[in-house]
């Protein structure tokens, strides 16, 4: 049997595997991301000042990680997933709506971060 080679030098096969798992990867980064938005965006509370800036951080941090895993999964010649129908399909991280209270974002953020 022959090992059938991308432009890359990878195995086709192998790249095709991890581009499957990257793209998963993606999915939990896209729903983490777009939880963290939303808890930048709605937490209330005595805490709001200190959270809604570190959500903002986190929420930069994981835009790039997004963009980096998206490059990786385009280099390796396949296309990055890019519909939230599919990332929600994909992602073991659940879509969070409604969330104003800042504990429990801090533990939406924490349970997500637990899954990557």
């Amino acid at each position: 049997m022959t090992q059938q080679i991308n432009l890359i030098g990878l195995d086709s096969d192998k790249a095709k595997a991890l581009a499957v798992h990257l793209n998963q990867l993606l999915a939990h980064y896209q729903v983490l991301y777009m939880n963290t938005r939303g808890y930048h965006w709605n937490v209330k509370g005595q805490e709001f000042f200190e959270l809604h800036l570190k959500f903002e951080e986190i929420y930069t941090d994981l835009q790039t990680k997004i963009d980096e895993l998206a490059e990786r999964i385009l280099t390796l010649g396949f296309t990055p997933d890019h519909s939230f129908s599919r990332y929600l399909e994909q992602s073991g991280i659940k879509e969070h709506r409604d969330i104003t209270n800042g504990k429990e974002c801090v533990k939406g953020l924490v349970e997500g971060f637990s899954k990557l």
